[in-house]
């Protein structure tokens, strides 16, 4: 892989399964990859993220670029700062998902509580259940 920008979600969510951060990858970039190309990039966070509790993000952004390095993978530096940040900052709790919601790494992304309010009615205004206005 080139360094190609995987749209590297910089917002993460956090995740309330035990996992800190979601690492979020551009489902068009990761379609153009080869499964051994997304294969090293995953692991290569993944690894990443294994040695990364306690450590500075000095330290994770050269384990990462070492990683990175290691298995092939060209990165943006740019990312590959954000990437450390975001790991450092999970303490290496992270998952990792693809934005068409395939997980690759970890429980995936938390998603939000869906609310739904105890209200019932009816568009119909002779309907029973609707409120009659005063």
């Amino acid at each position: 892989m080139s360094g190609r920008d995987l749209g590297y979600d910089s917002g993460m969510q956090t995740d309330n399964s035990g996992y800190g951060s979601n690492i979020e990858l551009n489902s068009a970039a990761v379609d153009e990859m080869s499964e051994r190309d997304l294969d090293a990039y995953v692991s290569a966070l993944v690894a990443t993220a294994r040695q990364a509790r306690g450590k500075d993000h000095v330290e994770v952004t050269k384990i990462l670029q070492d990683e990175l390095d290691a298995a092939g993978v060209s990165e943006n530096d740019v990312v590959t700062r954000n990437l450390a940040e975001t790991i450092m900052r999970s303490d290496g709790d992270i998952s990792i998902t693809v934005d068409s919601g395939e997980v690759l790494y970890g429980p995936g992304a938390a998603k939000p509580a869906r609310h739904e309010p105890n209200v019932h009615g009816d568009d119909d205004p002779e309907h029973p259940d609707r409120p009659a206005l005063t």
